[in-house]
């Protein structure tokens, strides 16, 4: 009787092991007869506004980030040619959806989300000058004894400060020209939809005894990439 229970309990071993055995072997089948996806990546680089980036390298880079580490995926190396122009095709198991752009040391371009295997990138930028206004929207005047402390742009110094004494009024406070964007990637989606670059500054007053309050930070979108345009940001002083 022993033995004809331990013989129907091995069988039933046996049987779900095969079973299992066949379904894992019916995956691997599955997914080794997926086809690969050939995906094109197409666009231009240019060095600065007018200036293509003739025969340069970049990369496209997927990476996964962690508190403790950083680790590229996949990392895909290009060249463009001599107009800057590049159409390059890769051939994958799954497809790049949210990817970036790399010129360098320096990242050009983030994609958040792309789905479509023909990704066109447009015009990439490795760097661009901006314009804009500065003027003051003044709820509190301050006294001759304050004074309006910022940037000055038209130095290379990246310390260079830019003085305003009080008090203030509003209307027109300054204008910066050919400024060096540097607020890199540039997200794709944003250029895709119509939406204008970010860009940010900072100012803060100084008293008689030279104090500084603290930092104000004004965000704007930037004039169109490579355009003759200004962009106009205010200071609220209150």
């Amino acid at each position: 009787m022993d033995v004809i229970l331990s013989t129907g309990l091995n069988f039933k071993i046996m049987k779900y092991f095969y079973s299992f055995l066949s379904l894992v072997l019916m995956i691997l089948i599955f997914t080794s007869c997926q086809k690969k996806r050939t995906l094109t990546f197409e666009g231009r680089l240019f060095k600065s506004c007018n200036t293509p980036a003739a025969n340069k390298e970049f990369s496209i880079r997927t990476s996964t980030f962690s508190p403790f580490s950083y680790s590229p995926d996949l990392v895909l190396n290009f060249t463009t040619d001599d107009e800057g122009y590049f159409k390059v095709t890769h051939t994958e198991d799954s497809n790049i959806s949210k990817f970036t752009v790399v010129v360098g040391a320096r990242e050009v371009l983030y994609v958040h989300y792309y789905p479509e295997d023909h990704k066109k990138l447009g015009n990439m930028y490795i760097s661009f000058p901006t314009n804009f206004i500065i003027n003051l929207d003044v709820q509190n005047p301050y006294t001759e004894n304050d004074t309006l402390v910022m940037h000055d742009f038209s130095s290379s110094d990246p310390f260079a400060e830019k003085l305003f004494p009080g008090p203030f009024e509003s209307g027109f406070l300054d204008s910066v020209v050919n400024h060096p964007y540097d607020n890199f990637p540039i997200s794709w989606q944003q250029q895709s939809e119509g939406n204008l670059p970010k860009y940010s500054i900072s100012y803060h007053f100084r008293n008689e005894t030279g104090y500084n309050g603290h930092n104000e930070t004004v965000s704007f979108d930037t004039a169109p990439i490579c355009s003759d345009e200004y962009a106009e940001v205010s200071f609220v002083i209150e």
